[in-house]
C-alpha cells in the first residue's frame, strides 16, 4: 500500500475486514459529488454509513448477494429492509425516505429520486460497502471505476472539478482522470515528420489488445523508429522504462533475453552463504523495473527475426497466453542477486507483468528467417508499405529525418495501461462492446457484421485445412471492442475499417506456400474482400480466373487487405512461391 492511502475499517462478525481508498478515488468521489453526479459527498457517505450499521443478521446472504447484483428484491426482503431503517433514531425523515429508497426502489424510482448517473446503485455503490459488514466478499469497487470512466470523457469539466478540491495536489489528480487518444499519436508523428499513411492508432489499440506487435516492411520504413517515438511519447520522461534490443543472429536460446546463473561469480559475504551471481540483461533488468511499476514498459526488439523467433523467445510466447505464465529463471533454492553487492532480487521464476508491451521488428532477406505459424498466431502482424505518394511527400518535405516527438499530456501513458489492462481481463474484457453479454443498442447490428465476416472467412480457409482457431476469434473481438472505445463519436464506429485491419494483422499474415497450394485461397480472399460477400464459384470457374491476370478493382470492400491479396496472387504467379511477409 501506499503511504498516501487512506485506511477504512469495518466490523465483520468480531473481526476487522479492511479495504482500501486512495486519495485519488477520495478526490474523484468529491469532485464527482460536486457537480451533481451524486448528490454530495457528506450525504451519499452518510448513506453508506447507514447501510454499515443495519443489522443483517436475519437477512439470508444469497437474498442479499441478490439485490447488489441488481435483480429485483422479493416483497419480504423489502419489508425487512424498512423495518431495519425505521429502527434508526439518529436520522431524520428525509434521510429516511432516501435511504429506503436507496435501498428498496426499483431503477427508475432511484434515478428520479439520485439522478441518472448509474453509479449510484446498488450494484455499484451499495454492495461494496455494506458487503463486508454482511460478511461477503467483494473484490471489486465498481463505483470508482464509473467514476472515472464518466470523468474521463469529459476532461474539461474534470479539470474544473479537481479544482474544486482543497489541498490537494491538482496537476497530479488531473494526470490521473485522462483519457487515452489513439489518434493524438498519429497527429504528434505528422508533427515530428513521420510521412507516409497513419499507422499510430492502429499500434497502439493493437498493442492494447495483445502486448506483442510484430512491424514487418522493407529496411529503412521506420519500423524501429516507430516503436522508439511511441514509447517516448506516452513514457515522457520516464526513459528507463523502455529499451531497445538489437536480436543477434547468434541468439540460439534465452540466455540472451533473460540472462543465466554466472556460478564463476559470487556474492561478497562475511557468512559462510555466498550465493552466485546472476548474469542479467537489459530485458530482465525492464522486466523487473516493470513489475509493481504504473507505468507501461515497452520492449522493442529490433530485427528479431535475425535468429530463430522460436529458440530464444518461445518462453515468453508461451507466458504471454496466460494470466499467471511464468519464465524459468534458474533452479536454485532463493532469489539471486544481479550483482556482488546488489540484493537478491532474481526470483527463480519470473512472471511476465502485465505492463510489459513487446514491440518486434522484422526484414526478410537471406540473412533472416521466416517466422512459424505459433508466432504469427499470437500477435499483431503490421505492415509498412511505402507508396508512391508518400515518396512525393517525402521528397516534398525536403527529405528530411524524423525529429523528437512531443510528449503525451500527464496520465496519458496510466491511460494507455488502463486500457490495455481492461481488455486483457477475463473471463470477459471491461470493455463496453464485450462487458456484457449484449452489445449496446448503437453497435449490435455491427458486431453481428463482424460475426458473419469471421464465420465467412472460416469457412473460405476450412476448405484448404488453412482456418483458424479460437484464439484469433477472441483477439479479433477484443481488438474491434478497443477500437470501439477509442472511437469518440459511438455512432459513427467503423467496423468495416476495423474488420478490415484484423485480416490483413491476424488472418493473412499466416498464409505462405507454393502456388499449387495457394492461388485458388487467394483468388477466393480478394474475391470475398472485394464484395464484403461470399461469392460463389465452382472449381472451374476459379481455374478460369487462375489464367486471367489480377484486375485491381477501385472501391474494394476491404481495401487494405483486398489490396495486399493482389500482391500476393502477383507474387505466387511470378515467382510460385509467396509469404505475407516478404
Amino acid at each position: 500500500m501506499h503511504t498516501d492511502d487512506i485506511e477504512l475499517q469495518t466490523s465483520q462478525e468480531g473481526a476487522d475486514e479492511k479495504r482500501f481508498i486512495s486519495v485519488k478515488d477520495e478526490i474523484l468521489l468529491k469532485s464527482a459529488c460536486a457537480v451533481g453526479l451524486y448528490d454530495v459527498y457528506d450525504q451519499y457517505m452518510e448513506l453508506l454509513d447507514r447501510v454499515k450499521s443495519l443489522d443483517r443478521s436475519h437477512v439470508r446472504p444469497d437474498e442479499w448477494k441478490a439485490a447488489g447484483e441488481g435483480r429485483p428484491l422479493s416483497t419480504d426482503l423489502k419489508r425487512r429492509i424498512v423495518q431495519d431503517v425505521n429502527r434508526l433514531s439518529d436520522i431524520d425523515e428525509t434521510s429516511r425516505k432516501r435511504l429506503i429508497t436507496f435501498l428498496t426502489a426499483d431503477k427508475s424510482a432511484r434515478k428520479k429520486e439520485f439522478g441518472s448517473y448509474k453509479g449510484l446503485s446498488r450494484t455499484d455503490a451499495f454492495q461494496p460497502a455494506a458487503a463486508p459488514a454482511l460478511g461477503l466478499r467483494v473484490d471489486h469497487y465498481g463505483i470508482i471505476d464509473d467514476v472515472i470512466r464518466h470523468l474521463q470523457h469529459q476532461p474539461n469539466l474534470t479539470k474544473e472539478l479537481v479544482a474544486l478540491v482543497d489541498g490537494k495536489d491538482i496537476g497530479a489528480a488531473s494526470a490521473q482522470l485522462q483519457v487515452f487518444k489513439a489518434g493524438e499519436f498519429d497527429r504528434k508523428l505528422k508533427d515530428c515528420g513521420f510521412t507516409g499513411k497513419p499507422v499510430g492508432r492502429i499500434l497502439a489499440q493493437s498493442l492494447a489488445t495483445k502486448p506483442f506487435v510484430i512491424l514487418t516492411g522493407n529496411s529503412g520504413t521506420g519500423k524501429t523508429k516507430l516503436g522508439e517515438l511511441f514509447a517516448k511519447w506516452l513514457l515522457r520522461d520516464n526513459s528507463d522504462a523502455h529499451v531497445l534490443i538489437a536480436v543477434g543472429a547468434d541468439w540460439t536460446d534465452n540466455r540472451n533475453v533473460v540472462g543465466f546463473v554466472n556460478y564463476l561469480r559470487q556474492t561478497n559475504s562475511e557468512s559462510d552463504v555466498r550465493l552466485p551471481i546472476y548474469q542479467s540483461t537489459p530485458v530482465l533488468d525492464l522486466i523487473l523495473h516493470a513489475t509493481g511499476s504504473p507505468l507501461p514498459h515497452f520492449l522493442i526488439l529490433d530485427e528479431m527475426n535475425l535468429s530463430h523467433v522460436e529458440r530464444y523467445f518461445a518462453d515468453f510466447l508461451s507466458a504471454m497466453e496466460t494470466s499467471d505464465g511464468e519464465v524459468i529463471l534458474h533452479t536454485e533454492q532463493s532469489s539471486l542477486p544481479r550483482s556482488a553487492a546488489g540484493p537478491a532480487d532474481v526470483p527463480s521464476k519470473l512472471k511476465l507483468p502485465n505492463n510489459l508491451f513487446v514491440i518486434g521488428t522484422v526484414n526478410v532477406d537471406e540473412t533472416t528467417y521466416m517466422f512459424s505459424p505459433k508466432v504469427l498466431d499470437r500477435a499483431n502482424v503490421i505492415e509498412f508499405r511505402v507508396a508512391q505518394g508518400d515518396v512525393d511527400g517525402f521528397l516534398a518535405s525536403g527529405g528530411g529525418g524524423i525529429g523528437s516527438i512531443e510528449e503525451a499530456p500527464a496520465g496519458y501513458a496510466q491511460a494507455f495501461l488502463d486500457l490495455a489492462k481492461r481488455a486483457r481481463q477475463r473471463p470477459r474484457a471491461d470493455l463496453e462492446l464485450l462487458r456484457n453479454e449484449e452489445p449496446p443498442n448503437n453497435a449490435k447490428d455491427k458486431v453481428k457484421e463482424i460475426h458473419r465476416v469471421l464465420k465467412d472467412i472460416f469457412a473460405l480457409l476450412q476448405s484448404t485445412h488453412r482456418e483458424f482457431a479460437y484464439r484469433t476469434i477472441a483477439e479479433v473481438l477484443r481488438y474491434a471492442a478497443v477500437d470501439f472505445e477509442l472511437t469518440e463519436k459511438r455512432d459513427g464506429w467503423n467496423w468495416q475499417a476495423c474488420m478490415d485491419a484484423q485480416i490483413l494483422q491476424k488472418i493473412l499474415p499466416k498464409l505462405h506456400g507454393n502456388k499449387r497450394q495457394l492461388e485458388t485461397v487467394l483468388i477466393q480472399l480478394a474475391m470475398y474482400c472485394e464484395t464484403g460477400r461470399p461469392v460463389p464459384a465452382d472449381a472451374k470457374t476459379l481455374d478460369g480466373l487462375s489464367r486471367l491476370p489480377v484486375v485491381r478493382k477501385t472501391d474494394p470492400f476491404f481495401a487494405d487487405s483486398y489490396r495486399k491479396l493482389c500482391d500476393m496472387l502477383d507474387s505466387v504467379r511470378r515467382d510460385q512461391f509467396v509469404s505475407f511477409i516478404q
